[in-house]
């Protein structure tokens, strides 16, 4: 299958593109959550598969960053195709450097939210998967009822709302609002798959929660480390809401909470200091926890 070119689409997601752009060139030696993560989704979501997926035409990855998981999917022995997905052109060109001597590989600089059947020529069966890059979604089910329009099986997995437990737990003993990202829980993302599921989109769906240790030795390690993968930017309002769909996407009523927007640097004022203090006080280190939800869906 020969990919289309794309470009970069201007779209609110910008500044969240530019940011792990800038991040790319380090982006490896810093995302030691998203390495592991990528591995383990890939070793559950095989083991999810249905036979329809042994051999797929074309597997999908789905912000791929610099190609944790895009490594894995180019050596499954049938990947004739594999396409990485990623908003941040930076991104694309760490992971083609890396994989210069890949025939199968093919990368598309697109917003993965809006990524659809219109998007490129896909075959069949097509698989994609996408690893803690959802989160970034303002519209999680818009994005899967649009996946679903290509993709046999999708295999994601998200980061869930227990994540950094210590940074808000410091921020609350400080009577502190905690500026980081709001996250998705995993009872709304399943409440989203049953409904699918209700109205014929997919035939069945799995999933598994695990969680991941990541060691800072303070607070301000572990704020620099979320900068050093440009994952800093919290979210807004106007990504990827309903109406921020591709051109010709109908948009769907399935149960999603409302995300507030929240303060554009989750980093930055004068009381940061006061919360690395309250963070060691509570656990003398800086160590903080992902959770990570795993969800396999086939349609």
């Amino acid at each position: 299958m020969k990919p289309h070119n794309h470009g970069a689409q201007p779209n609110p997601t910008s500044q969240i593109a530019d940011r792990f752009s800038a991040a790319a060139p380090h982006y490896a030696q810093h995302a030691r959550i998203q390495a592991r993560s990528a591995q383990a989704l890939w070793t559950w979501a095989q083991q999810q598969a249905s036979t329809a997926l042994e051999s797929p035409a074309a597997l999908v990855d789905v912000g791929c960053g610099t190609g944790f998981l895009t490594q894995h999917l180019l050596a499954h022995p049938s990947a004739a195709a594999v396409h990485a997905i990623d908003i941040a052109p930076g991104m694309l060109q760490a992971l083609r450097s890396q994989q210069h001597q890949s025939t199968a590989l093919h990368t598309h600089c697109i917003d993965g939210s809006l990524l659809n059947a219109h998007s490129l020529a896909w075959p069949q069966p097509t698989w994609l998967l996408s690893n803690l890059c959802m989160q970034w979604f303002g519209n999680l089910p818009q994005a899967l009822h649009n996946w679903l329009g290509f993709a046999q099986g999708i295999s994601v997995a998200v980061l869930l709302d227990g994540s950094f437990a210590p940074w808000k737990a410091a921020h609350q003993a400080l009577g502190q609002p905690c500026m980081l990202r709001p996250l998705p829980t995993a009872q709304s993302i399943l409440d989203c798959l049953h409904s699918l599921q209700q109205q014929g989109r997919i035939q069945s769906f799995q999933h598994q929660q695990v969680q991941f240790i990541d060691p800072h030795p303070n607070g301000l390690d572990f704020a620099r480390s979320l900068k050093a993968i440009g994952a800093h930017t919290p979210n807004s309002p106007q990504v990827n809401t309903p109406q921020a769909t591709a051109q010709g996407q109908t948009t769907l009523d399935l149960p999603w909470p409302h995300q507030a927007p929240v303060h554009p640097t989750p980093f930055r004022g004068g009381s940061l200091h006061q919360v690395f203090a309250e963070l060691h006080r509570q656990q003398g280190h800086g160590n903080m926890n992902y959770d990570i939800g795993f969800f396999h869906l086939e349609a």
